[in-house]
């Protein structure tokens, strides 16, 4: 609380979470505010995320063990008509890599133990009000590796980073000249939907592979950034 001293006294507790790679809005919820949590908790959001072509990880995002597909040949009619078929309700299976307890462990306890293949992972019901591309664009090899080794690096905790970055080195150092695919979009969805478990499956669509670069949380409900207290 050093940016809110007038709050140091008042007991808190958070509306939500964030993965590890992602930033944006997260509500913290003080005193009498706490015990109305489950209010909070089933607020819409709006997120955008950047997402990388070529390349599949078990988390679906840049942290996780990295899988190489192949050389993407996105064209944006074709990803505007995906993203636009998602609007809707739909099941969307809980990703490998989430907070999710089944049988006293979280799902990515199952994961990290080799022993995801033994329990079924459940599927929940989500809505999308709005899936949209705002960019489109090519990056070269050597700035995506800054980047991503950059983000890597701000990560706290044992999240497999030193195995992580070298794969990256791999994939990305590996002398091919081609530049990479990259794209941005905004999703306007329900509680409890994984963006990168979209991107992984727009992904699989498109036969090349996807996965998440970055993903801020823009709004949940009416609270947006505007309104944040933003910490380094």
């Amino acid at each position: 609380m050093e940016k809110c001293p007038e709050l140091k006294d008042k007991k808190a507790t958070f509306a939500g979470r964030l993965d590890p790679m992602a930033e944006g809005v997260l509500l913290v919820l003080l005193d009498e505010a706490r015990f109305e949590k489950e209010k909070y908790l089933n607020l819409n959001k709006v997120y955008e995320a950047d997402l990388l072509f070529g390349f599949k990880s078990d988390t679906y995002d840049l942290l996780g063990e990295i899988i190489k597909v192949k050389k993407s040949n996105i064209d944006q009619t074709s990803l505007s008509k995906y993203l636009g078929k998602l609007v809707g309700q739909f099941e969307q299976k809980l990703p490998p890599y989430s907070s999710f307890r089944i049988k006293g462990k979280s799902l990515f306890e199952w994961s990290r133990e080799g022993k995801i293949d033994q329990i079924d992972i459940p599927t929940k019901n989500r809505e999308i009000y709005l899936s949209e591309l705002l960019g489109f664009w090519t990056e070269e090899r050597m700035d995506l590796y800054n980047k991503v080794s950059n983000r890597i690096n701000l990560v706290d905790g044992d999240f497999r980073q030193k195995i992580i970055l070298e794969k990256w080195k791999q994939f990305l150092l590996d002398g091919s000249n081609y530049k990479l695919q990259c794209a941005s979009i905004r999703i306007n969805c329900s509680s409890g939907t994984y963006i990168r478990s979209i991107i992984n499956d727009l992904g699989d669509f498109l036969n090349c592979g996807a996965l998440s670069l970055r993903i801020k949380r823009i709004s949940v409900g009416e609270f947006n950034e505007s309104e944040c207290v933003f910490l380094n």
